[in-house]
């Protein structure tokens, strides 16, 4: 009896081991086709909606840019404790397999990553599209996004420029 209680524990403490890694922190590689300015109403308010009513994935930090002729790439890291008190929309990045808010702050651009839902999919559809016959099409092993920003937040431009 003794060693199926060890057994037992043993297991169980290797499901913690699992949901341990799960929670670590990893990274994404991204690539940039194109950089929105939005000045629909609209939008913005759909992006609270999101916001204040779905339970975001993950929160992630920007890691790294790298600009190589017309393609732009970005690196964003899920570290183990990261909160975005303080901070202020600012846009979103959207593509068939990633959705995830920004917010601007004090300590940073933050992305907050929310599973892709069927009222996103209606919401963003024409956001998410990205063209046929952009070079960001070849990357195959990048998840590839559109970057869509509100007209007042510079912050997010300056990223760009200084990447």
């Amino acid at each position: 009896m003794n060693t199926q209680n060890v057994n037992v524990r043993t297991a169980a403490s290797e499901s913690t081991e699992r949901w341990d890694e799960k929670k670590k922190g990893f990274l994404v590689f991204g690539a940039v086709a194109d950089i929105h300015d939005i000045s629909s109403k609209r939008t913005p308010k759909r992006c609270k909606k999101i916001l204040e009513e779905d339970r975001p994935l993950r929160t992630f930090v920007f890691n790294n840019f790298m600009r190589q002729g017309c393609q732009r790439c970005f690196v964003i890291e899920s570290p183990d404790d990261l909160t975005c008190t303080g901070s202020r929309l600012s846009g979103f990045l959207a593509g068939d397999s990633f959705f995830g808010l920004i917010m601007a702050g004090e300590e940073g651009v933050r992305v907050v990553q929310y599973p892709i839902t069927n009222r996103i999919r209606r919401y963003f559809k024409k956001h998410m599209t990205i063209a046929d016959s952009h070079p960001a099409q070849a990357l195959k092993t990048f998840t590839r996004v559109n970057l869509w920003r509100w007209r007042n937040a510079p912050d997010l431009y300056r990223l760009w420029e200084e990447s």
